[in-house]
């Protein structure tokens, strides 16, 4: 698709998950002679700050409505068990939440989140979770309402280019 809408000449930006599949991509966009149409300065991975590392899409998410919608869909789905509801509290004065037993420091959520589930003796279903996040979407609820600076400062990156 990112070489289709480089060949039509639209403004374009290929954003990729910071993690080793998502540096791996763009090692292959900048490096792979079939992808030349696709300019390596409009390949970004996802960094809210020059220091993140790690970033991924699930973490543009506020913590407390990712996992709302994690519940919701276990609940709908009676795939609890004996431990009930994910919970996630944020640290006092932090950037820093508490899922479940795990912490996360706002990098890496669907790793903190295996690690949870793997300790449930259970499954995360990721993809099942942003099926539901898509439902809240099209059917108009705001997900993102508590995510706009992480949102902003992640994708500020890409206004040099567009």
């Amino acid at each position: 698709m990112a070489r289709w809408v480089a060949n039509e000449g639209f403004e374009y930006a290929v954003l990729l998950d910071d993690d080793e599949s998502g540096r791996e991509v763009v090692s292959k966009l900048s490096s792979d002679t079939n992808y030349h149409a696709i300019e390596s300065d409009c390949v970004f991975n996802l960094a809210p700050t020059a220091d993140t590392v790690g970033t991924v899409l699930e973490d543009l998410f506020d913590p407390e409505i990712y996992v709302e919608c994690l519940n919701q869909l276990y609940r709908r789905e009676n795939h609890f068990g004996a431990d009930g509801p994910v919970v996630v509290e944020q640290v006092h004065d932090s950037d820093d939440w508490w899922i479940d037993t795990e912490q996360y420091d706002g990098t890496g959520l669907p790793d903190v989140l295996e690690s949870v589930f793997q300790k449930r003796s259970s499954d995360y279903m990721k993809r099942k979770v942003g099926n539901e996040i898509r439902r809240r979407i099209k059917s108009g609820e705001d997900v993102f309402k508590s995510s706009e600076s992480k949102i902003k400062s992640t994708l500020g990156q890409l206004e040099s280019v567009l």
